[in-house]
């Protein structure tokens, strides 16, 4: 198991590293903050399911948020644990619900020590989570819920390239992306095999990244048009579809955009 000095090294590198954007991408990001907060999860000493969270939440999370503001992984793994935690929770009550009706014959003297005792054990499980007693495999469900986290990119990306293709009809469209997104890009070119479209790429005062996205499409053989940001309102009603790029999907799958798109 990784000891404290280990896992605050670990922890220290990834915040210097996401600092000097020696880190980039959001599909990096998220596999690095997956995999530390995992070691955090298996090598922290926690009795109450409050004192992981705070871990999680304010000493590790809080300063990757910081370092570089992509709060989605912090917020995904405090959901797992929260899910386990209420989970258990459940499991435990409906197991008190059936040996009640269960000893519902015994006397009153025996039924009041008998509350008494499943409130303490209750109690005990609850604030001791993570410990010995029902708590020892919650720490290694959190481990493993973790650990199958990191592999849903890839299925995600292996089932969307044959469906949505489909949103693209059979006549030449016109479709308006803006920026680049290695996701966008690597949909437009999975599309371009099978349906024939147009794309105008808006190119994103001041970093210029259109003109990167532009040269990736046009290089794939994709009819590809970069305007200026200013040019967009004038050509929207020529376009049939516009296909933004997340950098991430908040609550209520409210999605995190450009601020170039937002003002839009």
């Amino acid at each position: 198991m990784t000891g404290p000095r280990d896992l605050n090294a670990q922890i220290e590198s990834l915040v210097n590293r996401l600092r000097r954007r020696q880190v980039v991408g959001s599909w990096r990001v998220s596999v690095e903050t997956a995999v530390l907060l995992r070691q955090v999860v298996s090598a922290t000493r926690w009795n109450q399911v409050e004192t992981l969270i705070k871990v999680v939440k304010e000493d590790v999370g809080r300063r990757l948020v910081m370092a570089q503001p992509r709060g989605n992984i912090v917020r995904r793994v405090l959901r797992l644990i929260r899910d386990v935690y209420n989970s258990e929770v459940a499991t435990f009550d409906d197991l008190s619900a059936e040996d009640d009706d269960k000893d519902s014959n015994t006397d009153d003297d025996e039924k009041e020590e008998e509350i008494k005792s499943k409130s303490s054990q209750k109690i005990r499980t609850i604030s001791f989570y993570g410990g010995s007693g029902t708590g020892t495999n919650n720490r290694s469900s959190m481990i493993n819920l973790l650990g199958d986290g990191g592999t849903k990119r890839t299925s995600i990306d292996d089932d969307r390239k044959p469906p949505n293709i489909l949103l693209i009809r059979q006549i030449i469209e016109i479709i308006m992306t803006v920026g680049r997104s290695r996701t966008v890009e690597m949909f437009l070119k999975t599309a371009a095999k099978k349906r024939k479209f147009s794309v105008l790429v808006a190119e994103t005062f001041p970093t210029y990244l259109g003109h990167e996205m532009a040269l990736s499409l046009s290089e794939a053989g994709i009819d590809t048009t970069v305007i200026s940001d200013s040019a967009i309102f004038a050509v929207m009603s020529r376009v049939n579809k516009v296909i933004m790029g997340t950098h991430a999907v908040v609550h209520k799958w409210w999605p995190r955009l450009l601020s170039t798109i937002q003002n839009q």
